[in-house]
């Protein structure tokens, strides 16, 4: 295998160019939904919230954006502008309907996409422009697939929008310093502006423009004088702005108060950077970079006379300031995870210092006469391309099924009665499934929840008196709970749901528990398909009521979609005096749906008004399911069509 590249026409460029796009586009469309409308990221709610509060929306006072707004309130304004301007649209479109959080995320998602589509195609022309169409295509490519740089392109978060104009800063500088013009240096200057106006930190964009301001400056480049004009007042415009905006109203995020409070401690911890340089290089591995680094030295050390390419230099200095700086706000652990973002700035360059050299090394050496320097350029690649399409493929297989929490508001929103709040452990990952701005949830059912440390000293009905009528916790909470005191607490709950995620990746399993089980115990089997597990019963003299709640298990899938009929007849039934029917549990849980023979149906609560002149004495309710297209009712084993419960009025 060999890295040379045939000389290509325009044409043939514009196909490589292209076919990148395409690559880059594909592998994030089948990504970038993730687990929507389930917000699985929380810094999007963030930026969705603190849009809210900047737009004053009548949804954002609601969901009490202004919280948000006050310790984000002098946020760098152009990520924000940009989603104020898709929640108007919305807004808009939908006429002034409720938009859930997911709707608004799939679309600054989309717009993130189309970032990162615009930064592969920046940074394959930058490398074009530093190593010819080789450089090119293996930068452009990298950006394209790798694996971590697909997981966190797409995010709606400002930072797609950051590596877009750090690519646009070294972009223009590129183009400056090889085409010999101010006009591409103000380019990048402008691009280095939009990445400060977008996230304070990435000053470091400037570097390599106004390095190549100085350098064609020192090179007697015509206009000089002019162009640092022009630059100068930019600056001082958009400086000011900024500086206005932090001194009136200053940042008060955990980040800023760390930089505030310890920010030269963390500016210089070892550990921090260290695990932040190594998430650096991860996009194209260790091993990648060392072989190529490998290969360029042998090319060096062969030539007689080494000159530095001038951007290549304003590239390194660029990177300097990018670890540190990113050790200010996080420790990635070293790990190419959710914390990539902050370093990913640097991966750009990366990118085009590695695209760089497997070029030189493919230009400057015949495979016959000096084998090494390409073997390791060629290793290099195979070395970073196999993982990276494994690692794509599974990063899409990743996000196919959904998440488990997705899972539990589905079923909750269709199954659940909201007849009490449901308490979760505070560090469940489900502790936020109901919270609209805060999960994205978007079901017909608005859920009251309760989030806090299970006190086993406590006992079920206590919590039941201070409304709390479920608890949900994982399969990864209960390990980590698990105690004797624990086990025997859920011991006295009532199983309602055991969800189990489709995959591993989708999350762990979660049980739902009622508090208390029913209060009277029926088992009674109807059609030998259903059984009425239970009901509770309060006959409520003072406003002449019944309420009811009914508890079904289904035996096996039923075979069509029953209706309940509940039926308050006299003592000897010759008399209807009220009756309820409807669905057995809630409206939209069909009993055709029901085909987990161990999940508890609940049903609403069912109230029958007694009618004022009904007399004081005995009465039986007389519960039943029926077929309401035929009005065929099940019966129980003993040929009954009704389960009957003697009620006494007074």
């Amino acid at each position: 295998m060999s890295l040379q590249f045939p000389r290509s026409s325009q044409l043939q460029w514009m196909k490589l160019f292209i076919l990148i796009l395409v690559l880059a586009t594909l592998a994030r469309l089948l990504t970038f939904e993730r687990f929507l409308p389930l917000t699985d990221y929380p810094d999007e709610l963030n930026m969705y919230m603190l849009a809210l509060d900047w737009r004053a929306a009548p949804l954002g006072q609601e969901y009490g954006a202004s919280r948000v707004g006050d310790w984000l309130g002098s946020y760098p304004p152009l990520f924000v502008w940009g989603e104020m301007g898709i929640q108007s649209a919305l807004d808009s479109a939908k006429n002034g309907r409720w938009i859930a959080a997911g709707e608004v995320i799939f679309w600054v998602r989309l717009l993130s996409l189309g970032f990162g589509i615009l930064t592969t195609a920046l940074i394959f022309d930058t490398g074009r422009v530093m190593g010819g169409l080789l450089a090119g295509v293996i930068a452009g490519l990298a950006w394209a697939i790798a694996v971590p740089i697909i997981e966190f392109n797409s995010i709606a978060i400002p930072d797609p929008l950051v590596y877009l104009t750090c690519a646009t800063a070294l972009w223009g500088a590129a183009r400056a310093f090889h085409r010999q013009s101010f006009r591409w240096a103000l380019v990048g200057i402008l691009g280095a502006i939009g990445a400060i106006y977008t996230k304070y930190i990435p000053f470091y964009a400037l570097i390599p423009p106004l390095l190549a301001m100085i350098w064609l400056t020192i090179r007697r480049t015509p206009n000089a004088l002019r162009w640092w004009v022009i630059v100068g007042v930019i600056g001082a415009l958009s400086g000011g702005l900024l500086i206005d905006n932090v001194t009136n109203h200053p940042l008060t995020n955990g980040e800023a108060k760390n930089v505030h409070n310890v920010g030269l401690q963390l500016l210089v911890d070892p550990t921090r950077n260290w695990n932040n340089l190594q998430t650096m290089l991860a996009p194209i591995g260790v091993l990648s970079l060392a072989l190529a680094a490998g290969a360029v030295i042998i090319v060096l050390t062969r030539r007689k006379k080494l000159r530095l390419d001038p951007f290549i230099g304003s590239i390194i200095l660029y990177l300097l300031p990018i670890v540190p700086l990113s050790a200010l706000v996080t420790d990635s652990g070293g790990l190419a995870g959710a914390e990539i973002r902050h370093v990913m700035p640097g991966v750009i360059a990366i990118i085009l210092l590695w695209s760089a050299g497997l070029a030189l090394v493919a230009r400057r050496w015949r495979i016959e006469s000096r084998p090494w320097a390409k073997g390791l350029a060629t290793l290099s690649l195979i070395v970073w391309l196999v993982p990276t399409l494994i690692g794509g493929w599974g990063l899409v297989e990743r996000f196919q099924p959904p998440s488990i929490i997705y899972q539990l508001w589905t079923w909750s929103d269709e199954n659940l009665p909201a007849d009490g709040m449901i308490l979760m452990p505070p560090s469940s990952s489900v502790n936020l499934t109901w919270n609209r701005p805060w999960s994205g949830y978007n079901g017909q059912t608005s859920f009251q929840w309760w989030v806090e440390d299970l006190r086993t000293t406590d006992t079920p009905a206590r919590y039941v008196e201070r409304g709390i009528t479920y608890y949900t916790l994982t399969e990864d909470d209960r390990k980590r709970l698990d105690s004797p005191d624990f086990r025997a607490f859920v011991a006295q709950l009532q199983p309602v749901k055991t969800l189990i995620p489709a995959a591993p990746s989708a999350g762990s399993t979660v049980y739902v528990y009622r508090m208390l089980p029913p209060q009277i115990h029926s088992g009674v089997v109807l059609g030998n398909q259903i059984e009425l597990v239970g009901y509770d019963l309060a006959n409520k003299s003072a406003d002449k009521s019944i309420n009811l709640r009914l508890y079904w298990q289904a035996i096996h899938r039923p075979s069509t979609n029953y209706s309940v009929f509940v039926h308050l007849v006299n003592e000897d039934a010759s008399k209807l005096i009220t009756q309820y029917d409807g669905a057995p549990t809630t409206s939209r849980s069909l009993t055709l749906q029901w085909d987990d023979p161990a999940e508890l149906h609940i049903s609403d609560n069912i109230t029958l008004q007694i009618p004022p002149d009904t007399a004081p004495g005995i009465y039986q309710l007389q519960i039943g399911l029926y077929d309401f297209t035929t009005g065929i009712r099940l019966t129980a084993p003993d040929g009954a069509d009704t389960v009957q419960i003697p009620v006494e009025i007074k």
